[in-house]
């Protein structure tokens, strides 16, 4: 037990360390890989343990500042785990018994021991949320561990299945392209990734239903911010026949866009760079772009991320609500941007993976009140009681 003892005091100083030097100016996920490069010592036992109690206490927000960093970390480790992996048996042995308890129950049994703990403060942004989220159900979903999906591409389901069989590898199946695997799982044997399956949200994969109907084959398509391009993927599968142009504002992850496409077997007509804020980058559009226009522009714009801080808590403890409005239009500006370079009739899909109503139905308002565009659908695609993230999507069309 001494030396098991050693263990867990190591990985609270390491924890206390990693957590005290982030500033939230990048994704923790991000961060907390730089440190395990600069320690190599840390075997992978001791990376998920840290990581474990990192997160933990990145996931209950500022629900209990008023206390140390280390009861910070049991907290948060006690409320986002059913199993204990020796750290309260270590730490609060008295604790266990309530580990397997309902999220309400936990709170409960928290607050009896830190008074000042106030679990309104996990999400403590007043801003209006999108849609119909219950507030508490919300809160309870960031203190879940969130699911891992893959997208099955067309033609591969087989394939797929047979690779999840043979490895014993346990899945819910969601829909016919869309499973949940089940437990910490490595899936790299199943298949090759992006040519038979894409790691995808499950609330990201439900996008799709935004797409409109276009049965012409030739037909021009646009992902304008296109991030590492799952969503490029996505469009082509769903249009496999169109002539696929893609676009990002960053270098770097335009390298990593063209990496998957390779690998998913697509030939994108162009891709190219452009900050579609910036009307000096109208020329470098232009020039990359059909001089008809689209049958279908997706813009996945720059958001708060709030649908996702389940998988990114550092938006709990970092995100400043001021930048909502800054959000807001730079997100209506890319939007009247991009709706110059629409065919008549065509289709302008909007997305964002926030709950705030400013970066969504406010978004779609105040675009409506300045352009050409008519409103097709509009929906809060809720992750919350599955694991998933959520994500606001919106669809246009331009009066011919």
């Amino acid at each position: 037990m001494a030396g098991m003892n050693a263990y867990f005091i190591s990985y609270q100083k390491s924890a206390s360390s990693i957590i005290s030097s982030f500033r939230g100016d990048e994704p923790f996920s991000v961060n907390i890989k730089k440190y395990f490069k600069q320690h190599p010592k840390h075997g992978s036992r001791d990376r998920k343990n840290i990581a474990d109690l990192c997160f933990g206490f990145l996931r209950i927000g500022k629900s209990a500042d008023s206390y140390t960093t280390e009861d910070q970390m049991l907290i948060g480790f006690f409320l986002t785990h059913q199993q204990d992996n020796g750290y309260l048996e270590f730490s609060k042995p008295d604790w266990l018994l309530k580990m397997g308890e309902d999220i309400s129950e936990k709170l409960n049994f928290i607050i009896s021991i830190f008074p000042a703990f106030n679990p309104s403060l996990i999400f403590p942004f007043t801003a209006e949320k999108s849609g119909i989220i219950n507030e508490d159900e919300f809160i309870h979903s960031l203190l879940a561990k969130p699911a891992f999906f893959i997208r099955i591409r067309p033609n591969r389901r087989k394939n797929v299945l047979e690779g999840l069989n043979k490895a014993e590898i346990t899945y819910d199946e969601i829909s016919e392209d869309c499973l949940r695997i089940v437990g910490s799982t490595n899936i790299d044997s199943v298949g090759i990734l992006n040519r038979d399956y894409v790691v995808q949200d499950m609330s990201s994969q439900k996008t799709a239903s935004s797409f409109p109907f276009l049965s012409k084959e030739k037909i021009q398509i646009w992902d304008a911010c296109a991030a590492s391009g799952g969503k490029s993927i996505m469009l082509y599968d769903h249009f496999p026949h169109a002539q696929l142009y893609v676009s990002d504002v960053r270098t770097s992850i335009l390298e990593i866009l063209k990496e998957r496409l390779k690998q998913a077997g697509i030939r994108a007509a162009n891709i190219f760079q452009a900050d579609l804020e910036d009307a000096y980058n109208d020329h470098i559009i232009k020039k990359s772009i059909p001089k008809q226009g689209f049958d279908l522009i997706l813009a996945d714009v720059p958001c708060s991320g709030s649908g996702t801080w389940g998988r990114n808590p550092e938006g709990l403890r970092f995100f400043n609500e001021r930048e909502l409005l800054v959000l807001h239009k730079k997100q209506l500006n890319i939007l009247k941007r991009l709706v110059p370079y629409l065919k008549p009739g065509g289709y302008l899909v909007y997305i964002t993976c926030s709950i705030f109503k400013v970066e969504n139905e406010k978004v779609v308002e105040d675009l409506l009140a300045c352009s050409g565009l008519e409103l097709v659908s509009q929906q809060l695609i809720s992750g919350v009681n599955e694991g998933a993230d959520s994500l606001f999507t919106a669809s246009f069309t331009l009066k011919p």
